[in-house]
């Protein structure tokens, strides 16, 4: 039997002549502590007779106690089993809520820094009807929650509307409260399309980078003709009737967030995230964007001075940061990838999510094995993942979550 330890989340300190404060990397809270608390909780991985016997200089046994209590019960610490209890463990309890379904691993652009290999993720086709069923199986028999989330992807996923259909109506015959989300770069929207995207509500992410002469730049058609126009003229219904979130991605000479949010704005998106280009971000750009972040924060902080908070809702990173920060959210991990969501790509396969999609030593199973054979592999494949061989340097300017963040120990920037 192990003696129960204790685990302190990962937080930051700021401190100034007057106080210290420290933020809680995993729960988003702000919390000010005195000298003696910030010695306690820089002691990590010990039992709780040996954290009192390093803290009992600063605390007596009362003190101690109490201080403990209070910081389990804001989510602050947690007790496991023993010092060699990993994430892996955490992993592998399953309640998953979401699922990204690669309908089709192609596309009908070609953007210069498509993460995917134009969508194929180098494996090009389309998921089987099928596949598409059993994954449906696979979420509804892996998740406890009263609702849970699909999410189309590809590539680009309007390549198989009627797939899309087919899902949707197999949905309606489970007892489980489905809803939907697409990504899309919204040249293949139609009156039949938007028509299915309303009447089952699927929250919709239109690929837009910004201005024609932006956008134009990385995100063409197979012939090099810009993609700009289109996306513009088929979405104009759904941004004026319905409502669309716009992505931009950000790429040198186009990290201006504050006049892409303009445009975007003025094209009547109603959420507007931006996010910068993997592949193509180097760490000095990435500096450049960070000062464009900044600008954008600044340029926020005058809408909510002048009570004017309508557009800073559109900006996603930064209201849903002052969300975090106002209500204390508590958040486990960084994303739920791997954990509350996973992606399937056309084969079936399992993985931690849609950006892990062809590292086959990742992949977490298969929605046609069976519950065993899908535990060896999830533990080889999270093993993988804890010896950090697999996402390369660069993801960490996309991905901030779980996987990256979480088990690879992202390095601050």
């Amino acid at each position: 039997m192990y003696n129960r330890i204790i685990q302190f989340n990962d937080f930051k300190i700021f401190r100034n002549e007057k106080e210290v404060v420290i933020l809680d990397i995993e729960n988003g809270k702000l919390v000010k502590v005195d000298e003696r608390t910030l010695k306690v909780i820089q002691n990590n991985n010990l039992s709780k007779e040996e954290l009192f016997q390093k803290s009992k200089k600063y605390f007596n046994e009362e003190e101690f106690n109490s201080l403990v209590n209070a910081m389990e019960n804001a989510g602050f610490l947690k007790y496991v089993d023993s010092k060699n209890e990993s994430s892996i463990e955490t992993y592998t309890k399953e309640n998953i809520v979401g699922i990204t379904l690669m309908l089709v691993q192609g596309c009908n652009l070609a953007c210069s820094y498509c993460f995917g290999d134009e969508g194929s993720y180098c494996d090009s086709g389309k998921m089987s009807k099928e596949t598409a069923f059993k994954a449906i199986d696979y979420l509804f028999e892996h998740s406890d929650a009263d609702k849970v989330l699909i999410t189309f992807f590809g590539g680009e996923p309007l390549l198989a509307v009627d797939l899309m259909k087919e899902i949707i109506s197999y949905c309606k015959t489970k007892d489980k409260n489905v809803g939907y989300s697409m990504t899309t770069n919204g040249t293949l929207l139609n009156d039949e399309v938007n028509k299915l995207i309303v009447e089952n509500k699927i929250s919709t992410i239109i690929s837009i980078d910004g201005d024609k002469e932006k956008n134009d730049k990385n995100r063409y058609h197979k012939d090099g003709t810009g993609s700009y126009d289109q996306t513009v003229k088929n979405t104009k219904e759904l941004r004026k009737e319905y409502g669309l979130t716009s992505r931009a991605t950000l790429t040198p000479g186009n990290l201006d967030m504050v006049n892409t949010f303009n445009h975007l704005n003025g094209l009547g998106f109603k959420n507007i995230p931006m996010t910068p280009a993997n592949n193509l971000t180097s760490d000095a750009e990435f500096v450049e964007y960070i000062n464009s972040e900044i600008e954008l924060i600044e340029y926020a902080k005058e809408f909510i001075h002048s009570n004017n908070c309508s557009k800073v809702r559109k900006m996603t990173f930064i209201y849903s940061a002052l969300l975090s920060l106002h209500r204390g959210v508590y958040r486990q991990f960084g994303c739920g990838a791997g954990i509350r969501d996973v992606a399937i790509d056309i084969h079936g396969d399992i993985y931690p999510c849609h950006r892990f999609v062809s590292y086959k030593e990742t992949c977490l199973g298969n929605v046609y094995d069976t519950y065993q054979e899908n535990e060896e592999k999830k533990l080889k494949a999270l093993n993988v993942l804890e010896q950090d061989v697999v996402v390369k340097p660069k993801d960490r300017f996309i991905c901030m979550g779980t996987v990256l963040g979480k088990v690879q120990g992202m390095p601050d920037l």
